[in-house]
């Protein structure tokens, strides 16, 4: 009997076999050996999509000219795939171990990419036609208990609803493949007849979440301030006057006037009077708890780490990434805040663990938290779902630097032996041991933002084993002809779990707590009051700048699309499958609308859209495929399909549909010289929200900051938008940034402000300042350090020092 198992990536691929205690070398992509699993078990790998759909010149090579659109729309009658010709060798090394197996493992990502790249391969391999036992293994972590955990038997799974998912993302992508080939093509060509170059891509999802970021820059620039008024009440109270609210409030609109409408109000309530007798209708005092919030989605922790160490959605984006792949926190993607029963009890068994690794031993002690209570954190254990899980630490616990560092000093000698024993090594066996050895012995530090992320995944989950938070919340309710005029405030009792979370940055600036005032004391129901009565007067404010945590994060822009949906049953659609994607298609439309210069992200990650941004906007507005509702509805068949309730066909047709449709219509809606002038106009709009200044250089172009996206920043500058200008200043001078202010300044002609510690490549620091100057070999304006003048000293003829110049 041979059992294989099926890894959607090499590095996911290595682990399985390193702990399920099969030999491997340090690039194996497939290995076999004894497990627990079967005598001859083997582990292969994949390495993502290794099977994709074929280019439209595979139907004919009429396609290959991306200008001829007389042959579109292109609606393939059956769809083709090819092997991915980078990935070729490790399809084939698949297919010839899976036709070995009696029983194939799929244990690949648990997501519905995950089966769908399970599900191709085994499709093209021919394996689905043999009489296979297949089971499915949902990977939650990437360390030793957790992969011993999901391959045991009790956690293996019939596969069919694994296929089913497979055949959801399967009718996806090419319902997804139909637009992109034939709508980018449509609109790239015709707008570069016009004059217009750029890759004009149109998809369903990046289409729909650029309009929502159009939507919310709309709001912006079409805001009219208001006046907002309210009547509000003062009655004496311990220290100061006790402030009402009521629901006495207008606020304007822009078609009539807010005062007098507001003026209307108090005449028809009676509440003009500077004195007013009240009557206390209510006065409460309870003694309130909650629990913990549920854990962390992948969206929410990107938030986290922006409140509480400000970091951009990237960064978070990378190291969660890298925790989970070196076993020390849980799968990243995931849309769920739920944990189940296993994680649960490892968590309250590694308690103390957790708090050493974080730096608090004996900090907190662990409270056992009621079943009635635990429920709402757990995931129903009588369904098969296989949904992800919330990210929460995994039982590899992460060593604090002191352990590091005598791991380090541990590894570093047993590496240098393992390395002696390779040299001195007389056969190739011998070698291969000792590379397997010095593999095993190859330690990677662990980074600050590593330890950064970790410590919050560590206090957000063991919230869940802290007592609850206990509050005083005081009402106090005054009855003026008819209408309530109340005030409510709170006292905390003890703090419970919300000590032990991670605190932001704002939440650290805090200091001090206001005891809420306990209107019992004060106040009994039917008691007389005299209330001075005061309007307070305000104004409407305008939405900030979009930032990218606001797309991704739990009620973020993409969730609540529905908001911006007029229609209430499609927007009602829209909020129950939670917006806009999931939590992979989320960074990856986002990602995508950068690399198609859609939008730029700035610093700070706020987000800008372009000229092409906003004219694609504009050209596709009130076409289903820019709208959330397009997506609301597929998102809706998909899990039907996914549940076997619907054929994945009727959604690949309707998409032809909407696709012959659209060229149906386009002349119609195509007006050469409106767009172009509409084009002009966002474009120079985006230039000038973008501009640092006119470029000093050339005189033409705008100097725009631009973000180095493949390097991480490393390579960030500050360039010219004419193309035929080569006027750049790198974002890092030596070891130091400049300022926007700074570039300002640069590109004004005016010198920096002064640049101290300047470490220059020997290591010798400095301090200067830098001015732009003309450089005649480069031909370009290039920064001149200018230095600080010393301060010299002389002696005068009586002895004494005087500071000269």
């Amino acid at each position: 009997m041979t059992t294989v198992i099926l890894a959607e990536k090499e590095d996911q691929g290595r682990k399985y076999m390193t702990y399920l205690g099969i030999k491997h070398g340090l690039k194996a992509t497939m290995a076999s050996g004894s497990t627990s699993l079967d005598k001859n078990t083997t582990v292969v790998c994949a390495s993502g999509h290794l099977i994709e759909l074929e280019e439209p010149e595979y139907y004919d090579q009429a396609y290959k000219d991306r200008d001829n659109m007389k042959i579109l729309p292109l609606i393939p009658s059956k769809f083709a795939y090819e092997v991915s010709p980078d990935t070729k060798f490790l399809f084939y090394q698949a297919k010839k171990e899976l036709r070995k197996a009696d029983t194939i493992i799929v244990a690949t990502d648990n997501d519905f990419e995950g089966g769908a790249i399970a599900f191709n391969i085994l499709w093209l391999s021919g394996i689905l036609k043999l009489n296979k036992r297949i089971l499915r293994s949902y990977p939650t972590a990437m360390e030793k208990k957790a992969i011993l955990r999901q391959f045991q038997k009790n956690h293996l799974k019939p596969i069919d609803e694994t296929w089913r998912q497979a055949s959801a993302a399967i009718a996806r992508s090419r319902s997804d493949w139909l637009i992109g080939m034939n709508l980018s093509r449509l609109y790239t060509h015709e707008l570069y007849e016009l004059g217009i170059p750029g890759n004009f891509a149109v998809g369903r999802v990046i289409t729909a979440t650029l309009s929502l970021i159009c939507s919310w820059y709309e709001q912006i620039s079409n805001f009219h301030e208001e006046p907002i008024y309210e009547m509000e009440g003062a009655i004496p109270g311990k220290d100061e006057p006790i402030i009402l609210k009521s629901k006495v409030r207008i606020v304007g609109d822009g078609k009539h006037d807010a005062k007098q409408e507001y003026l209307k109000l108090l005449k028809k309530h009676r509440l003009l009077q500077k004195k007013m007798p009240g009557t206390v209708s209510q006065v409460v005092s309870e003694t309130k708890q909650t629990t913990p919030p549920i854990l962390m989605t992948k969206g929410d922790l990107y938030k986290e780490m922006k409140q509480v160490y400000g970091w951009p959605q990237k960064k978070a984006e990378d190291t969660m990434q890298i925790n989970y792949e070196q076993g020390y926190q849980t799968y990243p993607r995931t849309d769920s805040g739920l944990i189940d029963e296993e994680e649960y009890d490892y968590m309250a068994k590694l308690f103390d663990q957790y708090l050493h690794a974080v730096g608090w031993d004996n900090k907190f002690k662990r409270y056992d938290m009621p079943d009635k209570w635990k429920k709402k954190y757990l995931i129903d254990s009588s369904s098969d779902s296989s949904a992800h899980l919330a990210i929460i630490p995994t039982e590899k616990i992460m060593p604090t630097p002191n352990e590091e560092r005598d791991l380090i000093e541990k590894y570093a000698k047993l590496r240098k032996k393992a390395e002696e024993q390779k040299r001195l090594a007389k056969s190739s066996e011998g070698k291969k041991q000792a590379e397997e050895l010095i593999r095993k012995y190859t330690y990677t530090p662990l980074t600050e933002a590593q330890r950064q992320m970790y410590e919050v995944v560590v206090k957000r989950s063991l919230s869940l084993f802290q007592p609850p938070y206990e509050y005083v919340s005081n009402k106090l309710v005054v009855d003026i002809n008819g209408i309530d005029f109340s005030v409510q405030n709170t006292s905390k009792i003890t703090d419970g779990w919300k000590a032990i979370l991670p605190q932001s940055k704002k939440k650290r600036k805090k200091s001090g707590l206001t005891l809420g005032f306990d209107y019992r004391k004060a106040f009994k129901v039917g008691q007389q009051l005299t209330v001075t009565m005061h309007t307070a007067v305000g104004k409407t404010v305008p939405p900030k700048p979009l930032t990218v945590t606001q797309i991704f994060y739990k009620g973020g822009l993409m969730e609540k699309a529905y908001k911006y949906v007029e229609n209430k049953e499609y927007a009602k659609i829209l909020r129950s499958v939670k917006g806009l994607g999931t939590s992979a298609t989320r960074d990856t439309a986002l990602t995508s609308l950068q690399q198609k210069k859609y939008i730029t992200v700035g610093k700070n990650d706020v987000i800008t859209v372009t000229g092409n941004g906003w004219l694609i906007n504009w050209l596709l507005k009130g076409m289903p495929v820019s709208s959330p509702v397009l997506t609301a509805k597929w998102e809706e068949e998909y899990q039907r399909i996914a549940d076997g309730k619907d054929n994945p066909n009727l959604l690949i047709e309707a998409t032809a549909k909407m696709i012959n449709d659209q060229f149906n219509d386009f002349d119609k809606h195509w007006q050469p010289d409106k767009i172009k002038a509409f084009y002009k106009k966002v474009q120079g709009q985006f230039l000038k929200a973008v501009s640092f200044g006119k470029c000093p250089q050339c005189n033409k172009g705008d100097v725009a900051f631009i973000a180095d996206k493949k390097n991480k920043g490393k390579w960030n500058r500050y360039s010219c938008t004419n193309k035929d200008c080569n006027f750049v200043i790198w974002s890092k001078f030596y070891n130091k940034k400049f300022t926007d202010n700074d570039i300002k300044k640069l590109i004004a002609g005016e010198k920096t402000h002064l640049l101290k510690g300047v470490k220059s490549k020997k290591g010798k620091k400095f301090d200067c300042w830098v001015k732009l100057k003309y450089d005649d070999k480069k031909q370009a304006l290039v920064p001149q350090m200018i230095f600080p003048t010393r301060k010299m000293y002389a002696k005068d003829f009586n002895g004494r020092y005087h500071r000269t110049n």
